[in-house]
């Protein structure tokens, strides 16, 4: 080989080392672009993932993406909701907001800027969202994302303070029309005494003075309602610590002569049931929480006109007594029971001034506490008041209850009613989360969805054979522990429901303060009795 060859050769050499290096500089520097893209991406995703409202990102119906305040107000993990679509979410009342979707999709129409639509979470509540969809590019393709804002808390929000605004204005008026109305009956009063003088003998004026006296006893019991809606805070001498548990049964010993009397009474057909347990005392006004409670029991006795049962129910809950009075009545109308508590509101004929639940709600303002109502038409109601337990050490010593409940997921067979009302409430007052299933096909379709730490099912439940249901439910969940309430217990076949493969059964009436130790047993695996 020549010298100038020589020299081309490694001049071309040379070259290509410098060409090869550089290419590896520019690899290095792009494999360091790589990695600074992909560490963004990551921070992005997770600040998505912790934005506060729910994050839905659907392609094709599939839900591609959820962030964790969307797995958390569901119910789901991101792994179980990752295999969902759209429509599997939907409360069967929304199906219309994915056709929608799908129109939007398929003929580019545009969707509203805001959409109310349910979604029916894993524990099969109904959530209620207020949705903005946005169309948007992901991979190459078509989406959809989903900003969705949980109204119910809102909804709520705005309830209260809608109902402090209205409490407020009555205040007020209240408050000058009790000082007119005091005026009014010195006046009446006066006027009485005169005609009562011994020069007045006329049958006329006899008479009038009975009207007269009618019309003073009206205003006074009037004037008392006012007085008592226009306080805002009690003076100490009224104030002690109370025995809740004594107050409701003299509540119930006060109410019982009011719907015994009269000829058309259906005292003989109204029963009244106490599972009233042990609480911390509170501070109250002994009279007024009195008069609320009886109130409350003698709406739900007019609500059962052909008679029925009323269960009371305490229970002690982060710092505050539960009190729930639950019927079987007639309930009350979606209509009418966000009215229920406004002041001079009556469905009722006759001198009924519909004052009786405003004073109930101003009480128990006045006591720090909070009621409330839930009603199923013509399946009964439920109010609860929430009342503050005081600091001081409690007047007596309350049962310890072994834990267990609490964040446990509890299936409840049963057919809605009283009974099951009311343990829904008492379970989710102590953390648990339960769901409700009416017929065998549903359990089983629940069992095979979710993942359950106890069944408790209702042998009154009608077209369930109870032994098939239990044999099944085994059968899916060996392990799994069932309480049979409200079992028949025969004489000589006391133990017939456990043979059946219930864990445990609990006859009438039901002790719910029993029935709640015995699924914390249930629940730690230990063996009940």
């Amino acid at each position: 080989m020549s010298t100038d060859q020589q020299h081309t050769s490694k001049s071309w050499g040379h070259r290509l080392r410098q060409e090869n290096r550089g290419l590896r500089e520019k690899i290095a520097q792009q494999k360091k672009e790589v990695r600074l893209l992909q560490k963004e991406l990551k921070n992005t995703w997770k600040l998505i993932s912790d934005v506060p409202a729910a994050l839905f990102l659907v392609q094709k119906g599939k839900i591609v993406f959820a962030n964790q305040t969307a797995c958390r107000e569901l119910g789901y993990t991101p792994k179980e909701i990752s295999v969902k679509t759209l429509p599997d979410l939907l409360h069967p009342d929304s199906i219309s907001f994915a056709n929608a979707l799908q129109q939007e999709w398929s003929m580019d129409q545009i969707l509203p800027d805001q959409n109310e639509t349910f979604l029916t979470a894993k524990s099969g509540q109904t959530l209620c969202y207020e949705v903005r969809a946005n169309k948007i590019r992901y991979q190459g393709k078509t989406a959809f994302l989903l900003n969705m804002l949980n109204l119910d808390q809102r909804k709520a929000q705005e309830k209260r303070l809608g109902q402090s605004v209205k409490t407020e204005a009555l205040v007020r008026m209240a408050s000058g029309f009790s000082r007119e109305l005091e005026d009014s009956m010195i006046l009446l009063g006066e006027h009485i005494q005169e005609v009562q003088g011994p020069e007045s003998h006329d049958n006329r004026l006899l008479r009038s003075l009975g009207r007269i006296e009618a019309v003073r006893e009206k205003g006074a019991f009037l004037s008392n309602h006012l007085n008592c809606l226009t306080r805002t805070e009690y003076d100490p001498s009224e104030i002690a610590l109370l025995d809740l548990k004594k107050v409701l049964k003299k509540a119930v010993n006060i109410s019982h002569p009011k719907w015994t009397a009269g000829s058309e009474s259906n005292a003989d057909n109204i029963n009244i049931r106490t599972y009233l347990r042990a609480l911390a005392p509170v501070y109250g006004c002994k009279r007024e929480l009195e008069d609320v409670f009886v109130n409350i029991i003698l709406n739900a006795i007019e609500a059962m006109p052909g008679g029925g049962e009323i269960y009371l129910t305490t229970e002690e809950h982060s710092g505050l007594a539960h009190i729930y009075f639950q019927d079987n009545g007639t309930g009350i109308s979606d209509g009418i029971i966000d009215k229920i508590f406004d002041p001079f509101f009556t469905t009722k004929d006759g001198a009924r001034r519909g004052l009786g639940l405003t004073l109930a709600h101003a009480i128990i303002g006045r006591h720090e506490g909070d009621i409330r109502v839930i009603s199923h038409q013509d399946r009964g109601s439920t109010f609860l008041i929430k009342l503050p337990l005081a600091e001081s050490a409690p007047l007596f010593k309350c049962k310890t209850r072994k834990k267990g409940l609490r964040d446990s997921r509890i299936l409840i067979i049963g057919e809605g009613g009283a009974v099951i009302d009311i343990l829904s409430q008492l379970l989710t007052g102590k953390g648990s989360t339960s769901a409700i299933a009416s017929s065998h096909h549903e359990t089983l379709k629940l069992l095979r969805g979710n993942k359950f730490d106890l069944v408790i099912a209702d042998q009154n439940v009608p077209d369930i054979e109870t032994s098939k249901m239990i044999r099944d439910i085994k059968r899916l969940q060996p392990d799994l522990p069932i309480a049979l309430i409200n079992a028949r217990e025969n004489p000589g076949s006391r133990n017939t429901p456990i043979k059946m493969g219930a864990d445990v059964a609990i006859g009438r009436p039901l002790n719910m303060d029993r029935l709640l130790s015995l699924l914390s047993s249930l629940l730690a695996h230990e063996v009940p009795y």
